[in-house]
Parts: structure tokens; sequence; C-alpha cells
């Protein structure tokens, strides 16, 4: 299923307190969470998932990242 980010109240979600960030994390299984950002990593195109990757998974700058993948910093920073 797919679901819209319009779905959600990200303004709430955005002022809510460290600790209410937490307890959302200790609500829900680590693994869960990682799976359902590998789902909906899985459906970004290729060279999104590379920029994603490297950026997050690998804590990798823009322009090592740009370098990597022999795209402009700034495509990287659009992805």
């Amino acid at each position: 299923s797919t679901v819209s980010i319009d779905e959600f109240d990200i303004p709430a979600v955005a002022e809510s307190t460290d600790t209410e960030y937490f307890e959302i994390l200790e609500g829900n299984e680590i693994s869960e969470l990682l799976s359902m950002i590998d789902e909906v990593v899985s459906q970004l195109s290729s060279t999104e998932q590379q920029v994603y990757d490297m950026r997050i998974r690998k804590n990798m700058s823009v322009n090592d990242t740009a370098e990597a993948l022999g795209i402009s910093s700034k495509t990287v920073s659009n992805k």
C-alpha cells in the first residue's frame, strides 16, 4: 500500500519534544522502522537510491557523492 505524506500532520510532528520523539521510536521496533525506510527507498530511481545510500547510510559529502556517481553536486542536492 502507498501512504501519502499529505496524510500526516507534519507541523505537529515537527513540534514534538525530544521525549515524545523517543516515545515514538520506542513504540516501534527499530527493525520495523528500518524496513519501512527500505521499502520507501526501493521505490526511488536508481540514482536516488545511490544518493540516499551514499549521503545517509555512508555519510558521504555532497561533493564526494557527486564525484563517485559522476553527476553534479546540484543534482545530488536535488535528489
